[in-house]
């Protein structure tokens, strides 16, 4: 016997045909000869079969692994699609295909064309071309990242890829064929690293809805705007653009923002005007422009990732509960913390890790205050036990704050409580809720 022919189409019982390989006289493997086995989860192709047909396994959701002997020469489309493989091997002795990194494909040695990936696929940055239906219905396939070796995406490429939610498209990109990214209706965002706008055949991004955020080059946006079907999609925003928030308000409302979008992960950004964080941001670098405010929101936190810079208290604003991640040295901001009256004796301290490389806000040394008894303020320190030793500064020095300490605090009546200086840098936690006898004087 030297071709299957179609007998196991269709047949949903097979799980495993490990007797495959002691076929020793097969030399083909027919168009569909295990279309539709769908429970079929493991073969072995003996080392006489030089051709795979037109969707030989195709639909075969529960294979996971295939390996591809050194004799066979020629895969032809659509083999594997569709097909839950996890683990692609080709032989080493193979001259026509190889997997090469261990990348979990299959290359056509001789045009660098990768002709069968799956869910696991590391594209190499040796592949220059990605083949006709190569990625076809593959499930699972969340996301992709297509190296800057390649130059062009086939025909139906990552035809009906249900599960993939982002692509990235290199800079070496210039032509993406008929259908693409055909029925990948799951899409959510698009990285374009391309200075110009690859060429678009007929419906390669068909069904792929033109809401989603497309991210190009900053000085490509309007190239990208104009050009032939890239025209088609309406949420574009710039990589490596510097952004400016010009208009007073949200940090949220993309048209307070110069470039008419919100800023990402790789970008600068210029505060040029009062803005308010109300939503998770990260930045690449942040300055707030003398004479201009950023406030925190509760509840949202700012990552900057290289360089921030503000130089008056006034101009960084954390409110309770906000949270600010960053690196940088010298940030000045004022910190906020609301505390809850206790109004008696005994009730809930605060205690608060300071924020600050130096000394806590001047009203919290306020004399007058502190002897009317409406603060009870104290300082810790880990003792030789690791025990914390509260000492109450009504009682003692109260006008001696240590620097970068934390401090215990109450007030019988609710407050916020202003924090101005220099930040730590690094992430800071501003308050916990503590129950101590205001007559304790070590824990």
């Amino acid at each position: 016997m030297t071709d299957l022919g179609q007998v196991f189409r269709y047949n949903t019982t097979i799980t495993s045909f490990e007797e495959l390989q002691y076929f020793t006289g097969l030399t083909s493997i027919g168009a569909n000869a295990f279309n539709g086995c769908i429970s079929l989860t493991s073969l072995e192709i003996p080392n006489s079969v030089t051709s795979i047909g037109f969707q030989a396994f195709i639909g075969c959701r529960d294979l996971t692994t295939i390996i591809i002997p050194n004799s066979v020469s020629f895969i032809d489309h659509w083999v594997f699609g569709g097909s839950g493989l996890e683990q692609i091997i080709v032989a080493s002795g193979n001259v026509y295909y190889d997997s090469r990194n261990n990348c979990n494909a299959i290359i056509e040695t001789a045009s660098n064309t990768l002709v069968v990936g799956c869910k696991t696929t590391i594209i190499p940055n040796s592949v220059t071309s990605i083949g006709f239906a190569a990625f076809d219905s593959c499930m699972g396939l969340t996301s992709i990242e297509i190296p800057n070796s390649v130059t062009s995406i086939g025909t139906n490429a990552f035809y009906s890829c249900d599960d993939l939610t982002s692509v990235e498209i290199p800079n070496s990109m210039t032509y993406l064929s008929y259908g693409a990214f055909n029925l990948c209706n799951g899409l959510t965002s698009m990285i374009v690293l391309a200075e110009f706008p690859p060429t678009l055949e007929e419906n390669s991004f068909y069904m792929v809805p033109r809401t989603i955020s497309v991210y190009v080059p900053c000085s490509s946006l309007e190239a990208y705007q104009t050009a032939v079907g890239w025209n088609e999609f309406t949420n574009y925003q710039g990589l490596n653009c510097s952004y400016h928030f010009t208009t007073a308000g949200n940090w949220s409302t993309a048209s307070n923002w110069s470039n008419g979008a919100l800023p990402m992960a790789n970008n600068e950004v210029f505060i040029d005007a009062p803005c308010q964080l109300d939503q998770d941001a990260t930045v690449e670098t942040l300055t707030v422009l003398e004479g201009q405010s950023l406030t925190l929101q509760s509840g949202q936190t700012l990552t900057v990732t290289n360089t921030l810079n503000n130089t008056s208290t006034s101009g960084l604003i954390i409110e309770d509960g906000a949270q600010l991640v960053h690196a940088s040295e010298n940030v000045s901001a004022m910190v906020k913390k609301n505390i809850a009256g206790h109004g008696t004796s005994n009730g809930k301290y605060c205690l608060i890790s300071s924020p600050l490389t130096e000394a806590v806000d001047p009203e919290m040394s306020n004399v007058y205050h502190l002897l009317r008894g409406s603060y009870d303020l104290y300082d810790w320190l880990p003792s030789a036990s690791d025990r914390l030793e509260w000492r109450n500064f009504k009682d003692n020095n109260f006008m001696m704050y240590p620097d970068g300490f934390g401090y215990l605090y109450a007030n019988r009546n609710g407050v916020e409580l202003n924090f101005p200086g220099i930040l730590n840098p690094s992430r800071y936690r501003l308050g916990k809720a503590v129950s101590y006898d205001s007559s304790d004087t070590e824990h």
